[in-house]
């Protein structure tokens, strides 16, 4: 999900959101971020906040990122990883 996303901003926030989320990935695992957390990632600066509700989470995206284009996704870790 992107978050303040125009129609033109949508396509770069998945792709850019996705991209920078699996280089995040080993660090969340190392802070012990658990599965099934919410992230909600701004794509320009790769900076992030977490939360367990999506409410939470917007309340923080905005308070931190103001309007800035982002991405939201669950943490999630496979089975190899």
């Amino acid at each position: 999900m992107n978050i303040h996303a125009r129609s033109g901003d949508a396509e770069r926030a998945q792709s850019e959101g996705n991209a920078i989320y699996g280089k995040l990935l080993p660090a969340f695992r190392r802070q012990g971020l658990k599965s099934g957390l919410l992230v909600a990632i701004n794509i320009d600066t790769g900076r992030y906040v977490t939360a367990e509700t999506r409410r939470e989470l917007m309340i923080l995206y905005k308070q931190n990122f103001g309007h800035a284009v982002g991405w939201v996704r669950r943490i999630e870790y496979g089975e190899d990883s």
